[in-house]
């Protein structure tokens, strides 16, 4: 094949098919961001813009490039430069990777299961988990804090208890739902000091711990004295009506039960305190 152009000619000759070359790989970058641009559509404009008409090669030694493509060299330079090393983001390529599992998942899970393993070793696993299992975040695998919360359970029964309870009607005696107001009374009062004496185990060092924690279980089994004394006033059927006494009845054993529950997780604060 014969050489028709001279050096310079050849030079903007070769120029000209490598930016025909990219015209594709432009195409693509500015089709991805406007649907509207097409790769034949940018060919016709780089062919318009680059070539003279076919007619002026027969009177020149090369190609001749029109004035419009001498204004515009630089930035399609620039543009097809671009073109050439551009790469679609990752994103475009494939879908982002799920999110790992947080820690804090995990975090979250392994408190609940303190919660379970410690519910485990009492009398009423089921009750002790459920009522304790919406704590597990703030007890934070605690077992002062759990405790606490226990007490704090035993407490909020016993208040629900006493809440329930009728008054004598006037001028009727008290008898025996009398007692069991009093009992319920006296139970709330001491479960209240049994949380207190525990809400301080967690900071306590040596002897301070085995004292609250000795406070804390006597205010308990005084406490579940005075729920069986509560119990044993609904019995009589003088005492109520029937609804009436098998709700107290419901309730003094669900706080009965609550009260073992945190008598439980009390006894092992001694041997689970790193401060002891």
């Amino acid at each position: 094949m014969t050489t028709v152009c001279s050096l310079p000619g050849c030079f903007h000759l070769s120029l000209l098919a490598g930016l025909l070359g990219y015209t594709g790989t432009l195409g693509g970058v500015l089709a991805a961001t406007n649907p509207l641009i097409s790769n034949s559509n940018l060919v016709r404009l780089l062919q318009y813009l680059i070539w003279s008409p076919v007619s002026n090669l027969s009177n020149h030694s090369g190609p001749v490039l029109s004035n419009k493509f001498k204004s515009i060299y630089p930035p399609v330079a620039f543009l097809l430069a671009a073109a050439a090393t551009w790469q679609p983001a990752p994103s475009a390529l494939a879908p982002a990777p799920a999110p790992a599992c947080h820690g804090g998942a995990r975090a979250e899970q392994a408190e609940v299961e303190f919660v379970r393993g410690c519910c485990a070793r009492t009398l009423y696993p089921r009750l002790c988990h459920a009522g304790l299992a919406p704590h597990a975040a703030s007890v934070h695998s605690s077992h002062a804090r759990l405790a606490v919360a226990s007490a704090n359970l035993t407490l909020a029964a016993l208040g629900a208890l006493a809440a329930r309870i009728p008054p004598p009607g006037p001028g009727a005696p008290s008898g025996a739902l009398g007692d069991c107001a009093k009992a319920a009374a006296s139970a709330v009062d001491q479960a209240a000091r049994a949380a207190e004496r525990l809400r301080g185990v967690e900071q306590a060092v040596g002897l301070e711990v085995l004292w609250r924690v000795d406070d804390a279980l006597t205010w308990l089994s005084a406490a579940m004295t005075n729920e069986d004394t509560c119990a044993d006033g609904l019995w009589p059927r003088k005492s109520a009506p029937a609804p009436v006494r098998a709700e107290l009845r419901a309730r003094v054993r669900r706080a009965k039960q609550y009260t073992s529950i945190a008598l439980a997780l009390v006894n092992m604060l001694v041997g689970n305190n790193p401060r002891s």
